[in-house]
């Protein structure tokens, strides 16, 4: 179970790192087929959704930092629920603060991303 919470550690600060960068193919590395995000404003995204941002090369990014905290592991077979707080601060200077609820599952030996809940709990 430790080798697993490492490898999905890396994932997540892989993802974040990918976010901060605009780094589409990364992103289609660890995001699940099947993937779907709940925002913060209640929509349901789907992978292709929360990706195509991503491929715009017309696009810039405006996240300059994503720090998480608290991260709390629970393992079902070859599932992985992860409970973490992030903090996004972007190039404008302010910052905002989510709750995360992730659920990785295990397919062919890789960890991928198959449902993230997110909820802002702050904003400066």
């Amino acid at each position: 179970m430790r080798l697993d919470t490492d490898r999905i550690n890396s994932i997540i600060d892989r993802i974040d790192q990918a976010l901060i960068d605009r780094n589409a193919s990364v992103l289609e590395q660890y995001y699940s087929d099947q993937l779907k995000m709940v925002a913060p404003n209640g929509m349901i995204l789907s992978k292709e959704q929360l990706i195509a941002p991503f491929r715009d090369k017309n696009r810039s990014g405006n996240l300059a930092e994503i720090k998480s905290t608290d991260r709390k592991f629970n393992f079902f077979d070859r599932t992985a629920i992860v409970i973490l707080k992030t903090s996004h601060r972007f190039k404008n200077k302010s910052q905002t603060d989510y709750k995360n609820s992730l659920v990785f599952i295990l397919e062919n030996d890789q960890w991928r991303l198959v449902l993230q809940h997110t909820t802002i709990i702050g904003t400066k």
